[in-house]
């Protein structure tokens, strides 16, 4: 008799009977969509919506040389110290009767002169170093240069009696030199006259390089290529 209704069921669904249906299992709602940030990203945004430190500026002056021969000098400044390079004078011309150098304003220098931490000079010609001991008279500070260029600046300073009160350091090229917060490096160039070199200031803000006068030789007279 069980073996009759079993069947009977089974043939009533068969026949399309409605079937009842066990209830659905809810089904768990998706988590919203989010989106992926690396470390990376949120360390960009951060620094875009962060306002940007000022950068301490390197101020280049020239108190001459620029635009006429003649009176070589450069002032680099950066965070309230100095170095120069070169300083040197010009000949007088038909327009300048009665004269017989012309030199650099150093009256810019003379401001705040303890700030100066030396002079570099990259080589021996007058229009580099003739002006040295007339800025040396009002301030003091030490003079790098290479041997032969040292040679030249010890004779001026002898003519004017103040060659025991300068202090004077000879370089090589590749030489560097630390004053204050500049690093300054003495790179090896050709010219009219030997021992001549650029030179490369380093300080927060950069470098620079500074040639002075070159050319390019293939025979130099003293055998050294240009760097």
């Amino acid at each position: 008799m069980q073996q009759n209704e079993k069947k009977s069921k089974s043939a009533g669904a068969a026949n399309g009977r409605p079937q009842q249906k066990k209830p659905a299992q809810q089904q768990k709602s998706a988590p919203p969509k989010t989106s992926t940030i690396t470390a990376k990203q949120t360390k960009a945004q951060k620094q875009r919506g962060r306002p940007r430190q000022k950068q301490d500026p390197l101020k280049v002056a020239f108190l001459g040389g620029i635009n006429e021969v003649g009176k070589n000098i450069t002032v680099y400044e950066y965070k309230g110290e100095r170095i120069a390079v070169d300083c040197g004078l010009a000949f007088p011309d038909a327009q300048t009767p009665g004269i017989d150098l012309i030199i650099p304003d150093f009256s810019w220098l003379e401001h705040n002169h303890d700030i100066l931490k030396g002079i570099v000079i990259t080589h021996g010609h007058e229009d580099h170093i003739g002006a040295l001991p007339y800025l040396l008279k009002r301030i003091n500070v030490p003079v790098y240069a290479t041997k032969l260029t040292l040679g030249l600046i010890r004779g001026k300073l002898k003519e004017h009696r103040m060659l025991d009160r300068v202090k004077l350091n000879e370089i090589k090229p590749r030489d560097t030199i630390a004053l204050g917060g500049f690093t300054v490096e003495a790179i090896h160039v050709n010219h009219s006259i030997p021992d001549a070199v650029a030179f490369a200031v380093t300080c927060g803000a950069g470098t620079v390089i500074q040639t002075g006068d070159f050319k390019i030789d293939t025979t130099p007279i003293d055998g050294d290529m240009f760097d």
